[in-house]
């Protein structure tokens, strides 16, 4: 028993120090954005009244922690810069222990153009999401084998939940080859917060409370050179009750007219990352990103997070 509260102890601990790992957590955040945020669009560089954005993103987190998340996604986004507006579905997995959690959200955004052009512009989103959260008992791990605590079958529980978000795109200062965009962005995710109860033999054995998270980011792209790589610095801010703020400074700069990036960041727990890519053709991109600790934050090595993330793009 006691072995058993300290395993859902450390896993939630672990959630705590992590910022928010109740939800998925990614770093490659801004190729998918609109995974945290329903109010993101980027149709930069595509003179297009319709396109199609489709992820298919991997991520092992902390590999040499036994049980540590693991997460899949699958993203939809269809925008309509005629409309104003854009569609979006998300499909995902992720997995922590014992614990894991499958969600199916839709999302709708509706842009609000600020200049002739249309390249400054205010989005607004909402997303609406089935969330079913899971307890494996098959996965704890007990001193006795024939203590059942939680019983021979899996624990689940479905809730519905919501998020909003706000994005700002801006152009200033611009030339014909260097121009320079001004982002922001601000979202809440899990905005109904509920309490999940893992039961045990004569009552209640964990709570894991959903809890509101939010999010928030300013940056600039500055194109440079022929007038299609860019430079990206950003600074993203993410906050649930209970856990301290937690930002992450990171930039990232394109190559070859966007055939090749390579980007760096560093977030205030003193996780460095690292993320490169590669354009396969003028559709389909192929990124990678790996995160580690340059501080002993958890007392211990609990290894690499490697991320692979897999898009199309299309324009109709």
């Amino acid at each position: 028993m006691k072995k058993l509260r300290l395993t859902f102890i450390l896993l939630i601990a672990l959630a705590t120090s992590s910022i928010a790992q109740q939800l998925a957590n990614w770093t490659q955040f801004r190729a998918f954005q609109y995974a945290t945020n329903p109010a993101v669009v980027d149709i930069f560089d595509f003179d297009t009244d319709q396109l199609i954005d489709l992820d298919l993103v991997y991520r092992k987190q902390w590999t040499s922690f036994e049980g540590a998340p693991e997460t899949a996604l699958l993203g939809l986004q269809y925008v309509n810069d005629r409309a104003n507006m854009s569609l979006g579905a998300l499909l995902l997995n992720d997995e922590f222990g014992p614990t894991s959690y499958s969600q199916l959200q839709l999302q709708y955004a509706y842009q609000i153009k600020m200049d002739r052009f249309g390249e400054s512009f205010l989005s607004i989103g909402l997303a609406f999401a089935a969330n079913q959260f899971r307890v494996d008992a098959d996965k704890l791990k007990v001193e006795n084998p024939n203590d059942q605590l939680i019983g021979d079958t899996p624990q689940s529980k479905t809730l519905m939940n919501g998020s909003f978000g706000l994005y700002y795109q801006g152009e200033i200062g611009s030339s014909r080859f260097n121009r320079k965009f001004f982002i922001a962005g601000l979202s809440a995710e899990q905005m109904i917060p509920a309490d999940l109860q893992i039961e045990g033999d004569g009552g209640s054995l964990a709570n894991l409370k959903r809890a509101m998270h939010f999010h928030a980011f300013l940056g600039t792209r500055i194109y440079y050179g022929s007038g299609y790589d860019y430079v990206e610095p950003v600074i993203w801010a993410k906050a649930v009750q209970g856990a301290p703020l937690n930002y992450f400074f990171a930039t990232k700069m394109t190559f070859s007219e966007q055939r090749f990036w390579l980007g760096a960041g560093l977030s205030s727990e003193w996780e460095g990352h690292l993320q490169a890519g590669v354009g396969l053709s003028e559709q389909i991109q192929l990124g990678y990103a790996t995160s580690f600790y340059l501080a002993n934050t958890f007392g211990s090595d609990i290894g690499l997070t490697h991320e692979i993330r897999l898009a199309f793009r299309g324009m109709f």
